[in-house]
């Protein structure tokens, strides 16, 4: 499994920090310059926790998508990408659990690569 780089990492645990006890937040500093992330606190495994990160555009009312990650931190720290999608249509799951672990290796490097470059972008776009 390909781990976020030291970087994207830093910036994902500066993310996650101080998530409250609802395992909500959203982070919005550009006054609409860009889109707010919203961080989710999904589920505790005994490995580590999911946290899903995904700007929302509306599109006919609908929220959708724009794009949506998934990430375990694992108990070590180390932080990998699991699931990535995007409207219209694009969902990816390269870490899957079904009576065991299942790993797209390729999709999973790529979705590593992506996520490494986005948090470099949320960064930036959010002034962390």
């Amino acid at each position: 499994m390909r781990r976020l780089n030291k970087q994207a990492t830093r910036i994902f645990d500066k993310i996650t920090e101080d998530m409250d006890s609802t395992g909500y937040k959203k982070i919005d500093n550009t006054n609409g310059a860009f889109m707010p992330l919203v961080v989710e606190k999904l589920a505790t495994y005994d490995m580590g926790t999911t946290f899903s990160l995904c700007h929302y555009l509306k599109q006919n009312g609908d929220l959708c998508q724009d794009p949506e990650m998934v990430f375990i931190r694992l108990n070590d720290g180390a932080v990998i990408p699991m699931m990535f999608q995007q409207y219209p249509g694009i969902y990816q799951e390269s870490i899957v659990y079904n009576n065991g672990w299942k790993i797209k290796k390729r999709m999973q490097s790529d979705h590593a690569q992506f996520a490494n470059m986005w948090l470099k972008n949320i960064k930036e776009q959010q002034r962390l």
